[in-house]
């Protein structure tokens, strides 16, 4: 049996929209000095980590004709999505404030097996690889504490607080390469086929909450503050469904 998720509607978006310029606006009520409202945008490097013994995401056994399943490190182009949305900034005091974000974020990452068929009557096995390639995108709401390390117009500055939000859209594809073992060419990303692609939602969680902190750098002048900043998600929900 497969169970479903009906935590997510049409209008959900919506409504997270709504809640969220509605916190902006509580927070900013009770603020003593003026709210700092911005934009804001980045990438994404995600990684996958598989904790469950049946998990969809669980390495393959390795065989003697068969290699487990390998995911791609970090650091590279298809672990790569974007982040952007609102920001807003509530000072408590002239080093602390309360930072709302509104944002959309997308994920993407890759995971590749490979498996060996040796025919008794062929000295050239076929190489069967696989490549899976995921891409999610969620409506999020992280809020984070930020201490600035310094009053002046030039500070560094660390935050930390959590995150929740909703799945928006979810794809999946997967890339296929058969061919004999003396066939197989020097680069290895070529003679891969696209062999399937569509909807990935069925069996992912609707529901996406963690914890995330990280540090920056800001440049404040009057009302414009401009900023670099790194921050690392732990998401505390699994993203596949039972």
């Amino acid at each position: 049996m497969r169970r479903e998720s009906r935590i997510f509607s049409p209008d959900m978006p919506f409504k997270i929209v709504c809640l969220g310029v509605g916190l902006l606006f509580s927070l900013s009520a009770t603020a003593q000095n003026p709210i700092r409202v911005g934009v804001y945008g980045g990438i994404n490097l995600t990684n996958v980590l598989p904790t469950e013994s049946h998990s969809v995401l669980e390495p393959t056994p390795v065989g003697p004709d068969r290699e487990g399943k390998e995911y791609i490190e970090w650091f590279n182009s298809e672990q790569m999505g974007f982040q952007a949305g609102l920001m807003g900034l509530i000072p408590i005091n002239d080093q602390i404030s309360v930072v709302p974000m509104l944002l959309y974020m997308q994920h993407h990452f890759r995971y590749d097996v490979s498996q060996r068929f040796v025919d008794t009557l062929n000295p050239d096995p076929l190489v069967h690889d696989q490549r899976f390639r995921h891409q999610l995108r969620y409506l999020q709401i992280p809020i984070m504490l930020r201490w600035d390390m310094l009053p002046n117009r030039f500070s560094p500055f660390v935050q930390a607080g959590a995150y929740a939000g909703l799945l928006v859209d979810g794809q999946k594809s997967l890339d296929e390469r058969l061919l004999p073992e003396s066939q197989l060419p020097q680069d290895n990303n070529e003679g891969f086929v696209r062999s399937q692609s569509g909807p990935g939602n069925d069996a992912l969680q609707s529901f996406d909450a963690g914890m995330l902190g990280g540090l920056g750098l800001r440049w404040r002048r009057n009302i414009l503050e401009v900023g670099l900043m790194v921050n690392f998600r732990w998401e505390l929900t699994a993203p596949v469904l039972d």
